[in-house]
């Protein structure tokens, strides 16, 4: 069992902790409230995550193997959803006051419930370990989690760091709108992707 999360872990590491739509967003809330005022974001952003987790262990893939394009559909209103998160920062960056909108355990919540990514990553590393028992899956969804963890708190140390070393209003609009750039960018290719797979 412990040779089992090793290699879980070893795999999902250089993919979880890669930029995306969640970790983007980290270092954005990182930036704006600091690693303390990310906590509920966090929070918000891995209860999907373990849930999924736990859902793919128990056969999710299986269901999502017979019907893509409910994946797909997800996928789709996750993507407008990132779209519009771009936007917004990339809004906030031309006004003379940088927007320092919260964002809470809510705003975690749905970016991670229509993040497809997420369970294309669980399907592919579950789809590893075929035979194990439910207790070896909850395991292995807790260290799942705890990866998740670890890397949304480096992104929004990032993000925190950033904001600490420089502190004025050009450098925050500039950072607003390489976020919400990075953000606008992942949201299109996942809109493109998205919609690829449900015109299939």
């Amino acid at each position: 069992m412990l040779e089992t999360a090793a290699l879980f872990l070893a795999m999902m590491i250089p993919l979880v902790w890669s930029p995306g739509p969640n970790n983007v967003m980290c270092a954005t809330v990182g930036a704006k409230q600091g690693i303390k005022g990310s906590a509920p974001f966090i929070l918000g952003l891995n209860t999907p995550i373990f849930i999924y987790s736990i859902l793919t262990g128990l056969g999710l893939s299986v269901v999502l193997s017979k019907s893509p394009q409910i994946a797909s559909f997800f996928s789709v209103l996750g993507a407008i959803y990132v779209v519009y998160l771009g936007l917004s920062l990339i809004r906030s960056s031309s006004g003379s006051e940088v927007d320092r909108v919260q964002y809470g355990f809510k705003a975690g919540l749905v970016i991670s419930s229509l993040n497809f990514k997420v369970v294309t990553v669980l399907v592919v590393i579950y789809s590893q370990f075929p035979n194990e028992t439910f207790t070896s899956s909850a395991l292995l969804s807790v260290c799942f989690v705890l990866v998740c963890l670890v890397g949304h708190l480096l992104w929004s140390t990032v993000g925190q760091i950033s904001d600490q070393l420089i502190k004025n209003q050009d450098f925050l609009r500039k950072q607003n709108l390489v976020y919400g750039a990075m953000l606008l960018s992942v949201g299109v290719w996942m809109l493109y992707s998205g919609l690829g797979h449900l015109l299939d």
